[in-house]
């Protein structure tokens, strides 16, 4: 796989990924990514029906952990067990990094190249509403149990897999489109 397959900038969430191990070299048991986060890069509050496993590589990064924000440093580990509320936050001025470890990996791999190519794309901007059919961001949403508040989870998924199977085909557009190997 050449390496400009395996690193996926998103500059509206300030991440990168660098796919260590990817859900096929690994026969579908995990993806392991390192995250890069800019100064105040990250992700708000979610969950989804995997394990994910959280090192610290470098700087310090603050997690959100079932409602209790916490600081992880250089050598620190977590594990967020699958359903658990987590976010991730670089609130320093300096670059941090996370290796994650997401088992089973589900989609997380391609999901995370479609967001990144549709925010290069200007299509998901932060502070706007992403210029994306709805239903299509529904289905990247639903294919590894995603949840966000605030809805509840119990209305969130069902709603989320309905408005979901009514975007599979603008979904799959999406993920082939930014999910094409060079």
């Amino acid at each position: 796989m050449p390496d400009s397959w395996r690193v996926v900038a998103n500059p509206a969430s300030g991440e990168t990924f660098t796919f260590i191990e990817t859900a096929e070299e690994t026969g579908g048991l995990r993806v392991v990514t390192l995250i890069d986060l800019a100064p105040g890069g990250g992700v708000s509050p979610h969950s989804h029906r995997a394990e994910e496993h959280f090192e610290c590589t470098a700087g310090q990064v603050s997690m959100v952990l079932a409602g209790q924000e916490r600081t992880i440093s250089t050598g620190e580990e977590v594990t967020v067990q699958p359903d658990g509320m987590h976010g991730l936050r670089n609130r320093g001025d300096v670059p941090a990094s996370v290796r994650v470890t997401i088992a089973p990996p589900g989609d997380f791999e391609r999901t995370m190249r479609a967001l990144a190519g549709l925010a290069r794309d200007g299509r998901m901007v932060p502070g706007h509403p992403p210029r994306v059919n709805p239903f299509a961001m529904a289905y990247l949403a639903s294919g590894d149990g995603y949840y966000m508040p605030p809805l509840p989870r119990w209305l969130y998924r069902p709603l989320v897999g309905a408005l979901g199977a009514i975007g599979r085909k603008p979904g799959e557009r999406i993920l082939a489109q930014y999910d094409a190997k060079p």
